[in-house]
């Protein structure tokens, strides 16, 4: 394998969570049963989106930086930090509140079950943490859950 750092650890993320997103919100949908969470309309992979305002549910994986924690003479141990924001706009303050919520637990929770699919170790990489809102339409507000994706890489 050759050195590919924070370019792929945001393409197997990607790669995983989009396949496996839909069927991780129908399951959220009946275990709530009280309002049905939209499927992700737009992946936005490396940076924020250049639209004024993004689509909603969006998620953006903006891959901030990657370090090298241990380094053997052909091996580094890398560690990705990527930050995975959840965009979602709803009129109802709780309700977007409360979407965003579940939006976030269906990235937790996919990232504790797939590790052996995405092929690294993930740990949450601090506060989970919403924006501030915008106070008219679209009434937008995101969800930030800062990740750190580690494995050892050859060189």
């Amino acid at each position: 394998m050759t050195l590919a750092l924070l370019e792929a650890a945001v393409d197997a993320l990607y790669s995983y969570l989009n396949a496996n997103m839909a069927d991780k919100l129908d399951a959220l949908d009946t275990e709530y049963g009280d309002f049905t969470l939209d499927d992700i309309k737009a992946w936005y992979k490396g940076a924020l989106p250049h639209a004024s305002l993004p689509e909603y549910p969006s998620i953006c994986l903006l891959g901030e930086s990657w370090e090298a924690n241990d380094q053997l003479s052909t091996d580094l141990e890398v560690h990705n930090h990527i930050t995975v924001i959840i965009f979602v706009g709803d009129d109802n303050e709780e309700v977007r509140f409360r979407k965003l919520c579940r939006y976030a637990r269906a990235v937790v929770e996919l990232l504790n079950s797939g590790e052996a699919s995405y092929g690294y170790t993930h740990f949450i990489d601090g506060r989970i943490e919403l924006s501030e809102s915008i106070r008219s339409e679209p009434f937008l507000q995101a969800v930030a859950v800062p990740i750190s994706l580690q494995k050892w890489e050859a060189y």
